[in-house]
């Protein structure tokens, strides 16, 4: 794939989600908000407790909440932390984290919410991209991912900046979405049907 057909494919997924966090009631090209949230396994009173304005832009693909296990004073990573809705029960643990993400709108969402929450001194959140992280080598011990690999054409990045920015031993959390049967070879020439 080439550079200027990455940056379009980069343009359209941050609108998209850029649009989730500024219209979470609109019609989107796939589920959003507390729907998609029960249905993929986040208990309700769970998602109760968390801000509204959080739970109605959540996007990810599973239950990553189920999977992770912090422990109090550990250093973690939500990359592509959209709303904040792991990144805020992660928060909960006494774990220190970051969000990144690379939708302001997103993360003037999450900023909002880690405030509602009370966690803006154990989370912190920043603008980035996933291939490109601004962390020294080894800063966390866990890294957190639902849902970013398969919108992003530069994965094999995405897993180089991973592995340097876990420390030896770190642990990856991550929950993705797959095809369960090869594309047709026309929709693998279509670029157009990349995002919708």
């Amino acid at each position: 794939m080439d550079h200027q057909t990455i940056e379009q494919l980069e343009r359209k997924v941050q609108a998209a989600y850029s649009a989730i966090a500024q219209e979470p009631q609109a019609r989107h090209s796939f589920p959003v908000g507390r729907a998609l949230a029960e249905g993929v396994g986040y208990p309700a009173d769970q998602l109760d407790s968390l801000p509204s304005s959080t739970v109605e832009s959540f996007c990810g693909v599973s239950n990553l909440a189920a999977l992770f296990e912090l422990e109090p004073g550990e250093r973690f990573l939500d990359l592509g932390c959209g709303a904040g809705l792991d990144l805020l029960l992660a928060g909960r643990s006494g774990a220190h984290g970051v969000g990144v993400d690379f939708s302001d709108a997103m993360l003037e969402k999450a900023r909002l919410a880690v405030d509602l929450t009370g966690l803006s001194e154990t989370v912190r959140l920043l603008k980035a991209d996933a291939w490109n992280l601004p962390f020294p080598e080894a800063s966390f011990n866990v890294a957190l991912i639902n849902g970013l690999f398969n919108l992003n054409p530069q994965r094999s990045a995405i897993f180089h900046e991973l592995s340097r920015v876990l420390q030896p031993g770190g642990r990856l959390y991550a929950a993705e979405i797959v095809l369960e049967e090869p594309l047709h070879q026309s929709d693998r020439e279509d670029q157009s049907n990349w995002f919708r």
